[in-house]
């Protein structure tokens, strides 16, 4: 069974303070973070909604992405990225 966490990576923090969110992603034991390819400043995030919050001037177009690249995080085919578990 496949389980995925999306969240807001504060370890890897930019000069503009802004984090990457990405995706976490376990399958048998094993476990591959994915980017999404979108930063955020910590007030930009609501992580028990896990939704973009209305202070970022592009939320609702990013929730649409995370909303649609979601459910294809665990078919191989919807992604041009292999996933590697090490």
């Amino acid at each position: 069974m496949v389980a995925i966490k999306i969240f807001l990576d504060k370890r890897r923090g930019t000069k503009e303070d802004t984090y990457p969110l990405n995706y976490r992603i376990y399958h048998s034991g094993k476990s591959t973070t994915r980017s999404a390819k979108i930063y955020l400043r910590d007030d930009q995030w609501d992580a028990k909604k896990k939704l973009v919050r209305n202070n970022h001037p592009e939320s609702k177009l990013l929730n649409k992405r995370l909303l649609k690249d979601y459910p294809c995080i665990p078919q191989l085919n919807c992604r041009s990225i292999p996933l590697q578990f090490h």
